[in-house]
């Protein structure tokens, strides 16, 4: 009887070690899964294009070029302005423009700039606010473009 039940101890054992085994091999075979997916995401990442939301956009209140200001050139503030947030925009400021929207039905302008071609920015304007319509209308006298 004691044999029988060292056997029945010894095979259950040993299932218990096939079992813990398989166990291991789905987890060590979903690791790799795991790995080939994070290095194609780290690839993916690699070849996004460049920063500039509005990149490939066709619509009509969407733009690369807005007045003076075209895609990919670089400007200075000359003269300090506050945009609709209440940020200001000192003279020395610099940076690229990348494009530019229009929301008609709330009369709003966004510019989006970068100063490090890293990070996206985006100057909002209300064209309806006195102050502002100046400064957007006269632009030419607040940017100017770095050579």
């Amino acid at each position: 009887m004691k044999a029988l039940l060292g056997v029945l101890l010894a095979m259950a054992l040993i299932a218990v070690i096939f079992f813990l085994l398989s166990r291991l091999n789905m987890f060590l075979s979903s690791l790799d899964a795991y790995k080939n997916v994070s290095k194609k995401l780290v690839q993916l990442d690699s070849t996004q294009p460049e920063i500039g939301t509005w990149d490939n956009s066709n619509v009509s209140n969407v733009g690369k070029k807005y007045l003076f200001l075209e895609k990919g050139s670089r400007y200075r503030v000359i003269k300090s302005f506050s945009d609709y947030d209440s940020s200001i925009h000192k003279v020395g400021e610099e940076w690229t423009f990348l494009g530019y929207d229009m929301v008609p039905y709330h009369d709003g302008l966004s510019l989006y700039v970068s100063s490090d071609m890293k990070d996206e920015s985006q100057i909002q304007m209300w064209p309806g606010s006195e102050k502002q319509r100046s400064v957007i209308n006269n632009f030419h006298e607040y940017v100017e473009l770095v050579e």
